[in-house]
């Protein structure tokens, strides 16, 4: 039997009791830029649309881990500016403990900009992290 996503409803049967989870790794936030087509070197195009979302493959993880009912908490370090802001927000919506998040203060939060084309093809992933 195939499950389609747009069918999964979740879980319906709770766990007997809590599971903690604990991860350790990166969170930031996706500028996922959409484009007719990848540009050439030293070209300039307009995007057709912007969208913004928590990124980093070990929120991704716990993010999934909390929509199953565990109860994540996440270890990493954020800028201590409003982009930081935003992500503990999200990560707090999505039922994530960020209890253990250390913040660096006058550093930047980690960010992804990603570039898709109308076919769904991945071009250039620019990355800055913070410099601490």
């Amino acid at each position: 039997m195939v499950v389609r996503a747009a069918a999964f409803e979740g879980c319906q049967v709770p766990l007997p009791k809590p599971v903690k989870i604990v991860g350790c790794g990166s969170c930031g936030v996706d500028y996922l830029a959409s484009v007719a087509v990848y540009p050439k070197p030293d070209q300039k195009l307009r995007t057709d649309a912007l969208e913004v979302q928590g990124g980093g493959n070990c929120a991704n993880a716990l993010t999934a881990a909390a929509r199953l009912g565990l109860k994540p908490t996440i270890v990493t370090k954020i800028g201590g500016d409003g982009l930081g802001d935003g992500i503990l927000s999200e990560l707090h919506a999505d039922g994530i403990d960020t209890s253990l998040v250390l913040r660096a203060t006058g550093h930047p939060s980690p960010f992804t900009y990603i570039i898709v084309d109308r076919e769904g093809a991945l071009g250039a992933v620019g990355r800055a992290c913070g410099s601490w």
